[in-house]
């Protein structure tokens, strides 16, 4: 039957694959690779949201020929609105010249101003084949510098950032019950540190 297809079809998009790996820097982080936000099938774009809802940091994997797109600025509007850091990265620069990079660089720079921190040209192809230009090394720096090193302040961060959603969505709820109902209520929330001065 139809139900039990769908069913089925959204039952293989909740579970996940890890892979572990031994490799010192993953000791203190979690990668998790997402389906793309342009797919066709609506179940996997709302795999990608939901991690993107739980996400430290991001790393955003921009493909060459299709940089700075309408739907990803929206993502990573989205994502800066969460105040979550995004390092872009152009793959596939093999496929271009150097003056292709240069310019693409530039319009995901302009287009994108600060939704991400940087963008870094790397090809994988290139460093599969283990060849010195493939930018895998720049990447690895980068990723150590901007989020290995701050692992645990970014995962502070994100709990900080999911608290206060919390928050502000159960006093939201209550407060809608509270005019359902018609009762008269002291709603009292504490300052927090910041507030305190």
């Amino acid at each position: 039957s139809t139900q039990s297809r769908s069913s089925a079809a959204s039952d293989v998009y909740k579970r996940q694959v890890e892979i572990l790996m031994p490799i010192p820097a993953l000791e203190q982080v979690n990668i998790v690779d997402t389906p793309g936000l342009n797919s066709i099938l609506p179940e996997h774009e709302a795999v990608a949201r939901a991690f993107l809802q739980r996400a430290d940091a991001v790393v955003w994997l921009f493909t060459a020929n299709q940089a700075g797109k309408t739907t990803e600025k929206r993502a990573l509007d989205s994502i800066r609105e969460q105040g979550v850091r995004v390092l872009g990265v152009l793959n596939k620069i093999d496929q271009l010249s150097d003056a292709q990079i240069a310019e693409i660089l530039t319009y995901v720079g302009t287009e994108l101003g600060g939704r991400v921190e940087t963008c870094l040209p790397i090809s994988t192809r290139r460093a599969l084949l283990g060849e010195d230009n493939s930018g895998w090394e720049k990447l690895s720096a980068q990723l150590e510098e901007r989020f290995f090193q701050d692992a645990r302040k970014l995962k502070e961060q994100a709990l900080s950032r999911r608290l206060k959603s919390v928050h502000d969505r159960a006093l939201e709820l209550v407060g809608k019950r509270v005019l359902e109902q018609g009762e008269h209520c002291l709603l009292y929330t504490s300052p927090s540190p910041r507030d305190r001065g």
